[in-house]
């Protein structure tokens, strides 16, 4: 039998954990008769001290009395008898829970100092940013357009390049270059629908993927503006 020392639990099961740790219990095979009488040892203790004892524990009592009930009885000897579950996993796995919940909240409440002293600093609008211009288009008649841009091409393309491998090297179109020949292009005409706008510059599709990125960034800086009206798209400053 163990000294008694009464201290404040924050349950049931924290008094369990504080039995099986004091005695040095092995959890996964609780001695549930010896626990059983330490748990109601305690509960009695309490009750000469006149401290009131709350209902989660004497609920806790009864069930540690129908657990060890049910490891008095007896077990069936026939060969063909189902065995049962061992009345002490549901209590088991209760108290690893509990452990496991017990530890974490040990960690937090060291780390509570921390945040304590941690201080954030709050969002702020920042000037000189650039605002992008949203396009209320819809992508699907954008990747159509440049489908469509890509087969147009694709009837002016020279023979298939794979005949000159190693002779001709692979062509290298320069993004600012391209940017250059669109602003030119818009600067003439004013407006101009997308398709014949890349078809007015671009004559191969290394061409027109430099044209596509240079005419992003142009629309990120608001030097051109995109619209779509009537199942087209217009390009315009």
């Amino acid at each position: 039998m163990i000294e008694l020392k009464l201290e404040q639990f924050e349950g049931p099961m924290d008094l369990l954990l504080h039995l099986i740790r004091t005695n040095k219990i092995d959890i996964y095979d609780i001695p549930i008769f010896t626990l059983t009488e330490q748990y109601i040892a305690y509960l009695k203790a309490m009750e000469s001290l006149d401290m009131e004892i709350a209902s989660e524990f004497l609920v806790m009592a009864s069930e540690l009395l129908y657990i060890k009930s049910k490891m008095l009885l007896p077990k069936p000897q026939e060969e063909d008898a189902v065995e049962e579950d061992d009345p002490r996993k549901e209590l088991m796995q209760k108290l690893l829970d509990y452990q496991q919940y017990k530890e974490l909240s040990g960690y937090l409440k060291e780390r509570e100092p921390l945040g304590a002293f941690t201080f954030t600093k709050g969002s702020e609008k920042i000037k000189g940013l650039i605002r992008y211009t949203k396009l209320d288009l819809p992508k699907e008649s954008l990747i159509t357009a440049l489908e469509e841009l890509l087969e147009r091409i694709e009837t002016k393309l020279p023979p298939d390049k794979g005949v000159f491998s190693g002779i001709v090297d692979r062509e290298v179109v320069s993004v600012a270059e391209m940017s250059d020949k669109l602003v030119a292009v818009i600067e003439t005409k004013k407006k101009l629908p997308l398709v014949d706008t890349f078809l007015a510059i671009c004559h191969t599709r290394a061409q027109v993927a430099a044209t596509f990125m240079a005419l992003l960034d142009l629309l990120k800086e608001n030097k051109l503006k995109v619209s779509y009206k009537n199942d087209c798209f217009m390009i315009s400053q």
